[in-house]
């Protein structure tokens, strides 16, 4: 009977609890409704915000750059002004229509000059005299009274107009009076730039109800002095434009979507109230009977300065703009929430109608599986039995495993000793081969690569990886002509061979390498190692010097046939001029042997002449005196140089280093200096400069005959070769030009023009160390500077500059004994 009765109590809290679960699930639906409905509300303002600034922005932006576009029209008619010493009334209506025609914002343009009391009526007879009838200075009243200007010192009256149909009104009207321009034209005496009035109510102007005037003031012509220093009597007058607010607004924000947002523009420049400046309406209709303006005021203000005006660039959306950019997705969802939780109700109810059944079925499987626990629990001890007799057994076994893994462990790690200490060896011997600045390359007995340095990678640009195993002359082409010597070496005497050297190119240079072989022996010759050094900078040292000992032997024997040349040459000069002075009729001694000789002087002389044996005595002596002088020069060039500064004529010492190199001729490049025309541009007022004279000889005699040797594989553009010297004054510097119209330099030329060893010459034409010497000497010796501007096809120009003045060094060597 207990069980019964319990059944029989518990019922009634049972269905009380059901009752309470569904409540709770129906209310719990309900707030998750109204809060997804809240948020989703938020989120769509947010988005309606977002999307109303992203359409504001761009209209801001559009007014502010409209208001600019229309002060450009000052900026453009100010400077037609600024460019002309008058303009008159003609030549402004030509002007400013083109500018009225492109500018629909722009109501009129006006020009008003600032007049004194004393010419006023001058100004205003001139201004009746070019056609406009009663033209007179005026101003406005308070009442509105348009009446002649009073007494003022200055009037600032309008005087050009256009269009003027329509704005007779505003002829002669004095800006310096009205209330809405006055402060402008005052402020405008110290700023010159364009500044906008506060709205006018303009009755005068033809077209717009309000407008806003735009001055700029036009200076005098003598004043070249910054607007911000000048006085009120610099400015010649102002140029003025009305605008058209409202005009500007539908021309800045036409070509702007229509999206429903209205613009209004208020002056808050003023501190007592704003002034309305005009406004825009969206063309979106607006149903009827709704306000523009909905309930919250979903609008921005946005501050523009525009002209020395502070301007209110109020954007507000109407209600279209509303109906268009808000999505009731936030209705949706409520509504989805409380069909959900009305269906989530349902379910639950039907789940706890179902609960009660399932309790009788689970009482019922209780008492079953309460009987299988009890088998259950007997199979286990039986499990238990055999689980322990299965870990004697495991134990056992894993005893054995572990002694077996510690051996294992061992042997591991003594492989990988091993391992370690071979790859420490292999990195040791690959970073000793690869920092080797030799080219180093391992062949077997077949000649097939087993080595290959980070050197041979260089110097092939074949990677390692790509040269191993194959063909030594595949991978090495330089080494083609070696292959059977190699092959003999490795076959012979196992000693290191040089079987010679390896000539090859790299950008037009060539280079030389020494090959030496070194045979592996392995039980046997296993291969070799084949080692190439680039010796070709230790080459042409070599052949500098035996070139520089050459250069000693010619200098000296030079010298010496210079010393041998000037003896018999003084004694042809002597002799001339004995002939000449023996054929004068001035020595009494000579008119003596005449009458001696029965004849005349005179005679004589008339025979000399009519022979013309005195033109060619004066000749032997010009010549002779030209030779004397080359010789001169090259006594002068191969002595030695003792380093002694002095002060020189840069333009002698260069018309002596003409003279000696107008001796130079190169039968090879058949060219002949003297035929090559020089054109001497000296800097008359150039002081003297302190120099090494034989060493500037030097610099200038190396750069003529590159220039020589460059002309005569031709010259620009077909004309004949041309020096073109020129000395100037730098600063404190001293610059001399050296200038051919030869073919020029390439611009990789041009950058190792003053390298050592670089040469562009032939083998065996050039050293490649004329320019590098030279511009030692000007650099080092000198603490001068020297570089080359030059182009392909446009000749070349050598730049040296020297100082005018000794540096510490310089002076020193200049001072001493």
């Amino acid at each position: 009977m207990d069980a019964p009765r319990a059944a029989d109590v518990s019922a009634p809290r049972r269905r009380l609890g059901n009752r309470a679960q569904l409540a709770m699930v129906a209310c719990l639906g309900v707030a998750v409704s109204l809060a997804v409905f809240v948020a989703f509300r938020r989120a769509e303002r947010e988005s309606l915000r977002e999307r109303f600034l992203a359409h504001v922005l761009p209209r801001v932006e559009a007014v502010e750059q409209a208001f600019d576009d229309g002060a450009w029209t000052l900026h453009v008619l100010q400077a037609f002004f600024d460019g002309s010493v008058s303009v008159d009334r003609d030549e402004f209506a030509t002007f400013v229509r083109p500018l009225l025609r492109d500018n629909r914002v722009v109501v009129a343009l006006a020009w008003a000059p600032r007049i004194s009391h004393d010419r006023r009526a001058a100004f205003e007879a001139e201004a009746r005299k070019a056609g406009i009838a009663q033209y007179h200075v005026v101003e406005r009243l308070g009442d509105g009274r348009i009446v002649p200007a009073a007494h003022r010192r200055r009037y600032v009256p309008i005087s050009y107009l256009q269009p003027r149909a329509g704005n007779q009104a505003c002829m002669g009207f004095d800006l310096a009076y009205h209330p809405a321009s006055s402060a402008v034209v005052e402020h405008l005496h110290k700023r010159h730039q364009v500044e906008l009035t506060p709205p006018v109510a303009s009755s005068a102007f033809a077209g717009a109800p309000t407008v806003v005037l735009a001055l700029t003031p036009v200076l005098e012509r003598e004043n070249v002095e910054p607007a911000d220093a000048l006085g009120s009597s610099a400015v010649r007058g102002y140029l003025v434009a009305a605008f058209d607010v409202d005009a500007l607004l539908r021309e800045a924000l036409r070509l702007l979507e229509p999206v429903g947002i209205d613009v209004q523009v208020n002056d808050v420049t003023s501190p007592d109230r704003p002034h309305r400046v005009g406004a825009f309406l969206s063309p979106l209709p607006v149903p009827e009977g709704e306000p523009r303006q909905p309930d919250g005021t979903l609008g921005h203000t946005a501050v523009v300065a525009v002209g020395g005006r502070r301007l209110h660039v109020k954007c507000t959306a109407t209600q279209a703009f509303i109906k268009h950019n808000t999505k009731p997705y936030s209705s949706t969802v409520l509504g989805v929430g409380l069909f959900v939780t009305a269906l989530s109700t349902l379910y639950v109810r039907h789940h706890l109608a179902r609960t009660t059944i399932v309790e009788a079925i689970v009482r019922r499987r209780t008492a079953e599986l309460t009987a299988e626990v009890a088998e259950r629990k007997r199979a286990e001890a039986e499990l238990a039995q055999h689980r322990d007799h299965l870990e004697d057994l495991v134990m056992a076994r894993t005893g054995e495993l572990a002694r077996a893994n510690n051996e294992l462990q061992q042997e591991i790690a003594e492989h990988k000793e091993s391992e370690e200490q071979l790859r420490h060896l292999r990195n040791l011997l690959s970073n000793i081969i690869n920092s080797m600045p030799s080219v180093l390359v391992g062949v077997d007995a077949q000649s097939h690569v087993t080595q290959w340095n980070r050197e041979a990678e260089r110097f092939t640009g074949v990677a390692a990886a790509d040269a191993l195993t194959r063909p030594l002359v595949d991978v090495f082409p330089h080494m083609a002509n070696h292959v059977e010597q190699i092959q003999r070496t490795l076959g012979g005497n196992r000693q290191p061979q040089s079987p010679g050297h390896v000539v090859w190119s790299d950008k037009d240079q060539i280079h030389q390498g020494d090959l030496t072989v070194y045979p592996l022996v392995d039980n046997g010759v296993a291969g070799a190692v084949i080692r190439l050094d680039d010796v070709t900078e230790r080459v042409r040292i070599e052949e500098l010097m035996v070139q520089s000992e050459k250069m000693l032997s010619v200098g000296g024997l030079a010298a010496g046939m210079a010393h041998e040349i000037n003896n018999p040459l003084a004694g042809i000069l002597q002799n001339v001029q004995v002939v000449i002075d023996r054929t004068s009729a001035d020595l009494p001694a000579n008119r003596e042997a005449a009458a001696a000789c029965g004849t005349t002087l005179e005679t004589v002389r008339a025979y000399m002449e009519r022979r013309a044996l005195t033109p060619l005595l004066e000749a032997i002596r010009t010549s002779g005196q030209r030779a004397a002088q080359i010789v001169a020069n090259m006594l002068n060039f191969a002595r030695k140089s003792d380093r002694a500064f002095s002060s020189h004529d840069l333009g002698e010492l260069l018309d002596q280093t003409i003279e000696l190199a107008a001796s130079d001729y190169d039968l090879k490049k058949k060219y002949d200096f003297r035929g090559i025309e020089i054109v001497r541009q000296y800097d008359p007022a150039l002081p003297s400069v302190p120099c090494e004279r034989t060493e500037i000889q030097q610099v200038v005699l190396n750069l003529l005959r590159n220039g020589a040797y460059a002309m005569a594989d031709g010259t620009r553009d077909g004309q004949p070769p041309c020096f073109v010297v020129r000395t100037s004054r730098d600063g404190d510097m001293a610059r001399i030009e050296i200038e051919d119209n030869g073919p020029g330099m390439s611009d990789d030329v041009r950058r190792r023009a003053f390298e050592p060893f670089f040469t562009t010459k032939g083998v065996g034409e050039g050293t490649g160390l004329g320019l590098s010497v030279s511009y030692f000497i000007v650099t080092e010796n000198h603490h001068g500077s020297m570089h080359v501007e030059s182009a392909p096809g446009g000749g070349a120009t050598f730049v040296i500059r020297l100082p005018l003045r000794a540096s510490r060094g310089l002076a020193a060597v200049e001072a001493a004994p």
